[in-house]
């Protein structure tokens, strides 16, 4: 039975490593995963830091998520000036949906000035700027 178990293994194997040659797509998978890890763990322990709710960190693990997998130039040089210039895509994304959520813009969904009785900087809305 030992040559059997050990037929299969060995069958096993060769189909792993002939469906992922070099494994590249099992370190990506894994460096995507432990860099996820990471961010989540360094940015729950800031939001805890700085009184913020923990949809900042989650959207930072986005980000992170985004960034694994869309840096894929095989150079490192041109892995790092990708990396650099992720950051611009991602603040023009998040500059442009921030009027379209319910409470984050001026004129919400309703296309009301305020959204609800009380402004984003904390007055009512008859004190509120506008």
């Amino acid at each position: 039975m030992s040559g059997r178990a050990t037929a299969l293994y060995l069958r096993a194997v060769n189909w792993a490593i002939g469906s992922d040659p070099g494994l590249l797509r099992l370190r990506m998978a894994a460096r995507t995963t432990v860099s996820l890890a990471v961010a989540l763990l360094i940015l729950f322990l800031l939001t805890k830091a700085t009184h913020q709710p923990l949809t900042v960190a989650l959207l930072g693990v986005l980000i992170t998520m985004v960034a694994g997998r869309a840096v894929n130039e095989p150079d490192p040089r041109q892995q790092k000036i990708t990396m650099a210039l992720l950051p611009l895509p991602a603040a023009v994304a998040i500059t442009s949906a921030a009027p379209l959520s319910p409470r984050g813009g001026r004129w919400g969904w309703s296309g009301s000035w305020p959204t609800s009785s009380r402004c984003i900087c904390g007055r009512s809305s008859a004190s509120c700027p506008g």
